[in-house]
């Protein structure tokens, strides 16, 4: 697939993520994030930048299938490679219907000031990194037009790669823009976890909580200690 061909690809993909939104509220942050993308199904966005085992995606991905979330996989390189080093692990993933996004290639904190060509080179290296581990088959079935920049480092030029190649970048509760961290999420609303050992008891917490209509502070503090979750975004200079 050559870069035109992809691009007409997120464009399609990205369509049809962004019906319905939802306006929830004006960010003070200068790249703020208007919308809050609601879907059919529970999601669980998972980052797997702690650890890089294939043991971490194993043991996130038995959790998304007893817990009933249907999870998108946030991957640095370390990550594909991982998911591709078992292919009978490989293929129950993609049975499962798992899908996974953009993380860059190496996750390291000197990279978060590359300027908008060295992103623009990591996301397409890492594109072909993806097919090579994972194979063509199971890549472009399970791709998902998403981006997170590794340290919540969304500056500039990462969001202008987004823009270019038509990735929705999408944000954490810890991120320096994150303005969103004090709302309860509902059934069909994007979290994003961790993937790593210390947080295995928030799928479980979040699977008996999920559906709570209204709720109350002490409810609100819980999940802040629990998850520390954050919500998808798209920033407000982005796709109109």
């Amino acid at each position: 697939m050559n870069r035109r061909d992809f691009i007409g690809l997120a464009g399609k993909s990205m369509a049809a993520l962004m019906v319905p939104r939802m306006a929830i509220s004006q960010s003070p942050w200068k790249d703020a994030v208007l919308y809050r993308h609601d879907t059919r199904w529970p999601v669980v966005s998972l980052t797997i930048d702690d650890g890089f085992s294939l043991s971490h995606l194993e043991t996130a991905t038995d959790l998304c299938i007893k817990y009933g979330f249907d999870a998108t996989f946030f991957l640095n390189g370390h990550g594909l490679l991982a998911l591709g080093e078992n292919l009978e692990f490989l293929d129950r993933w993609h049975k499962a219907g798992f899908t996974f996004s953009y993380h860059s290639r190496f996750h390291l904190w000197e990279d978060r000031n590359w300027s908008r060509r060295e992103w623009d080179d990591d996301f397409w290296k890492w594109w072909n990194l993806g097919q090579k581990s994972l194979g063509t088959r199971v890549f472009f079935s399970r791709w998902k037009p998403y981006a997170r920049a590794p340290f919540g480092a969304f500056y500039d030029p990462f969001l202008e790669m987004c823009e270019d190649n038509m990735l929705i970048p999408y944000g954490w509760s810890s991120d320096p823009q994150d303005w969103a961290r004090n709302i309860m999420p509902k059934r069909g609303d994007i979290v994003l976890l961790h993937a790593r050992p210390q947080d295995w008891h928030q799928f479980k917490w979040l699977s008996e909580n999920w559906h709570e209509p209204v709720v109350s502070l002490p409810k609100l503090r819980q999940l802040e200690r629990l998850t520390e979750a954050g919500f998808g975004y798209i920033p407000r200079s982005f796709y109109g």
